[in-house]
């Protein structure tokens, strides 16, 4: 593996960053995890994107909580595909963490990420039906969309989906 990332893999990079958080197979150590992704992303790999903008957003390896770096690293992830970064997005924009509330903004994101069956942002456009949220409530189409993502593994949509035939919605 570390033959790979010094050879300029990627998706290696992005593995040993993996092994060097983890502490599995080696000795835990975050800044050569910081290390690695960033070489990752040097070269647009969205993975490497969205896994910088987690360091960032919490503060690990010794990055900085930089709402504006973050929000552009997970851009860049989502511009490479990363649905787990739509997801992100769409959830940042939703809850106004880092950036003004712009629901239609989330909205787009999350339905980007459903497209690719993604069973979180699934989830989080039923809720937003559920609760009215940039639209009116609608609990038909909130079921719709628990029921696809509770398909999907998604536990809270389980439990909602579950919820809404108990009350006869």
């Amino acid at each position: 593996l570390g033959r790979s990332a010094e050879a300029g893999d990627p998706g290696g990079m992005c593995m040993l960053a993996d092994f060097y958080y983890s502490g599995k197979l080696c000795q835990k150590d975050e800044k050569k995890m910081v290390f690695w992704l960033e070489r990752a992303a040097e070269q647009d790999f969205g993975e490497a994107f969205a896994k910088l903008a987690f360091c960032h957003e919490n503060g690990i390896g010794g990055l900085e909580r930089d709402p504006a770096r973050i929000c552009g690293l997970y851009a860049k992830a989502a511009e490479a595909g990363n649905c787990m970064a739509l997801v992100k997005l769409g959830e940042i924009y939703m809850e106004g963490k880092m950036v003004e509330t712009d629901i239609r903004r989330a909205r787009q994101y999350f339905e980007k990420a459903a497209e690719k069956g993604n069973h979180y942002a699934l989830f989080n456009l039923g809720f937003m039906a559920a609760e009215g949220i940039g639209q009116d409530a609608d609990d038909r189409k909130a079921a719709i969309y628990f029921l696809d993502a509770a398909r999907r593994g998604n536990l809270h949509a389980q439990f909602n989906i579950g919820s809404c035939y108990s009350d006869g919605r």
